[in-house]
């Protein structure tokens, strides 16, 4: 599954790109569900992050994507962040992603793979790939 929007200049530009092993389209609303996922999220055209999980469900008109079952998300803003949770919410038009249950993070850098930063276990992690900040309540 492919989802696009048109940008300011007018090119087609991606919001989300997900392949899963199994899973159900409703192409009338714009949204699915999916098994053993795999999805690039994109914001201004530019790739943000990638996820993995056993179960995601996606809807295009409010740009979100949920994923559950234990979640393991790399953000490329902040660059070589990894995050796993149980769960997360993403917010695609607000460049935010919530993890929440179990939430763990590490930082590397990767040009080195020197360590950064790392925590856990929080009830919740937030980041902003805007602002390239991740934040915990």
């Amino acid at each position: 599954m492919a989802w696009q929007e048109a940008g300011p200049d007018g090119r087609v530009r991606p919001v989300c790109e997900l392949e899963a092993d199994a899973g159900t389209v409703r192409q009338d609303q714009d949204a699915g569900n999916f098994e053993r996922a795999v999805a690039r999220l994109y914001s201004s055209g530019k790739q943000t992050a990638r996820l993995q999980a056993p179960h995601v469900a996606a809807t295009m008109k409010g740009k979100r994507v949920k994923a559950w079952g234990g979640v393991t998300i790399d953000v490329m803003r902040p660059e070589g962040l990894r995050v796993q949770a149980d769960r997360l919410d993403g917010y695609l038009d607000k460049d935010l992603v919530v993890a929440r249950g179990h939430v763990r993070f590490v930082q590397k850098d990767p040009r080195t793979n020197q360590l950064i930063a790392e925590g856990g276990v929080f009830v919740s992690v937030t980041f902003d790939t805007r602002r390239e900040r991740l934040t915990v309540p």
